[in-house]
């Protein structure tokens, strides 16, 4: 039994196999195509705003 833990499971036979699912990383790119595209528009919508903002600050000055 592991030290520091307080359980109440029976112990496993001996030579019990324990079936483990793998856990697969998280993909962070999109899966689809759509998603693609949504991504794409999404970051130049923020580039625009970006350079829509310096330009202002620069016709400030």
């Amino acid at each position: 039994m592991s030290e520091g833990r307080i359980t109440n499971l029976d112990p496993l036979p001996v030579g019990t196999e324990l079936l483990l699912k793998e856990k697969k990383p998280k993909k962070l790119l999109a899966k689809t195509g759509s998603e693609t595209v949504m991504v794409m528009i999404l970051g130049m919508l923020a580039i625009l705003t970006g350079l829509i903002l310096v330009i202002r600050r620069r016709s400030e000055a």
